[in-house]
C-alpha cells in the first residue's frame, strides 16, 4: 500500500482518533475485538501513513487471511 507523504496536521490526526475510537467502542458493544494486527492498521490511518480507502483494503485482506474473505458495505 502507498502511504500519505504530506505530514498531516495535529487536529486531522485528533479526528481519525476520534473515528477510530469510535468504530472500535461500537465494535466492542457488538462483541467483537479488534486484532493487534488491525489496531496496528488503525494506528498507520491515526499517523497520516495511510488513507480511509487503504485501511478498508488492508482490514479485508487481513481478514481473508485469517478467516476468510469479508464484503464490506462501502
Amino acid at each position: 500500500m502507498a502511504a500519505m507523504t504530506t505530514p498531516i496536521p495535529e487536529q486531522e490526526r485528533a479526528q481519525r482518533r476520534a473515528h477510530i475510537e469510535q468504530a472500535m467502542a461500537s465494535a466492542r458493544l457488538e462483541g467483537l475485538k479488534p486484532s493487534e494486527s488491525a489496531k496496528r492498521i488503525f494506528d498507520l490511518y491515526i499517523s497520516g501513513e495511510r488513507t480511509l480507502d487503504e485501511v478498508g483494503a488492508e482490514i479485508r485482506a487481513l481478514h481473508a487471511r485469517n478467516r476468510g474473505s469479508l464484503r464490506l458495505p462501502r
